[in-house]
């Protein structure tokens, strides 16, 4: 079971007129792998294995040690760097149009949630306060894969209906943000 690719070999050496290595060239079909369909038994399941199946690419670190210490890091900067005095923070695109772009306030966001303020933070871009607590929880469930053991989650929406569910979800979750930061004047 595989796709067919038309692949030039070279004509044997009984194999016509001009020798084994002439310009003639016969067509030969070539079968090639496919990759396993989303939820075979080579699919990782959720909450499960997070090992990749075998003839999958692997990397040398898990996304945990990568990410954590990023999300760490911000949430560090966010509390102990001075934002409110750095007078260089201006958005262009709020200069250009008058309007608020799409993730106004949510530098004052986070440094609200660094600050343990969550109402401000929502206040300021309740986007950006949700995407801060989803961070948050990440550095807790990637500090406890790392250092306790607890197994990776890799979730994987197998489903057709359920990935255009999620980005339906994503976009009115985006333009309900934009539109409540419209609405206060951001």
């Amino acid at each position: 079971m595989g796709s067919d690719i038309d692949e030039p070999l070279p004509t044997p050496t009984n194999a016509g007129p001009g020798g084994p290595w002439s310009n003639e060239r016969a067509t030969h079909r070539v079968a090639l792998p496919r990759l396993p369909a989303a939820g075979s038994e080579l699919d990782t399941p959720v909450g499960g294995d997070s090992r990749p199946p075998s003839g999958a690419p692997r990397h040398s670190a898990p996304h945990e040690a990568i990410w954590a210490p990023i999300a760490l890091v911000a949430f560090l900067a966010a509390r102990f760097v001075p934002w409110n005095r750095l007078d260089f923070l201006v958005c262009p695109f709020h200069l250009l149009t008058g309007f608020p772009c799409l993730s106004c306030g949510g530098t004052r966001a986070f440094v609200a949630l660094a600050h343990l303020d969550a109402a401000t933070a929502f206040a300021m871009n309740p986007l950006a306060a949700a995407a801060g607590l989803a961070g948050a929880a990440y550095v807790v469930h990637a500090t406890g894969v790392g250092l306790g053991g607890w197994p990776a989650w890799r979730p994987r929406l197998a489903s057709v209906p359920l990935r255009r569910a999620l980005r339906g979800a994503v976009l009115v979750a985006v333009a309900g943000n934009w539109a409540y930061l419209i609405a206060v004047g951001r």
